[in-house]
């Protein structure tokens, strides 16, 4: 049994605001100690290194510190909050999260990802919250977040991406805060916020 299972979880609900005067948005984090009041249920389960449950109505994932190199394919299709963070992922393989339309939150920071494939998001129009913090991306594929319509949070800092392309969002996108420090960015094309009407900070 993995020490994610076998340690007592506390799974805690913080608050994030993305804006003034704009609703809250939960994001769960978990740490070692009290009892967790959530219940692990047939409609929200996995197998192996991940733990899974249900909190706040939303089914949650947990696969961080697992030293995992691949996303588990243990993972219910009905996932809300995916939390990757801190493994050994190299690469995402294309379509690894098609089936989880129902996603809401991905973490995958502090991990080792170099590039992203084209159609990651392709069918994940709920997202609001992406953490790519803390890998080694040098580029992101063109028109990536073009179906991430809902997306509000998006975390980029300490890669070394060099350039952005022109096409990154979509023309309906809601982004609010984009974090783009400790990269190696020179210039951004004109056309990079061009439709970012809801963007706040930088």
């Amino acid at each position: 049994m993995s020490k994610i299972k076998r340690a007592s979880l506390d799974y805690v609900t913080s608050k994030h605001e993305d804006s003034p005067g704009t609703k809250n948005h939960n994001l769960c984090e978990f740490r070692h100690g009290a009892r967790t009041n959530a219940i692990n249920t047939d409609t929200c389960s996995c197998r192996g290194i991940c733990f899974c449950f249900i909190v706040k109505n939303n089914c949650t994932a947990v696969c961080s510190y697992q030293d995992i190199d691949t996303v588990p394919k243990t993972i219910p299709s009905n996932v809300n909050f995916l939390v990757l963070s801190h493994n050994h992922l190299m690469e995402i393989p294309n379509r690894t999260f098609y089936n989880m339309s129902d996603l809401i939150i991905l973490e995958l920071d502090y991990n080792y990802l170099k590039a992203l494939p084209a159609d990651m998001f392709e069918r994940n129009g709920m997202l609001k919250k992406l953490v790519l913090s803390h890998n080694h991306l040098t580029e992101i594929p063109n028109r990536t977040f073009y179906n991430t319509s809902a997306l509000i949070k998006l975390e980029l800092d300490y890669n070394y991406l060099k350039e952005l392309p022109a096409d990154l969002f979509g023309q309906d996108n809601m982004l609010k805060k984009l974090v783009l420090s400790h990269n190696h960015l020179r210039e951004l094309p004109k056309r990079t916020f061009y439709n970012m009407s809801d963007l706040i900070i930088l």
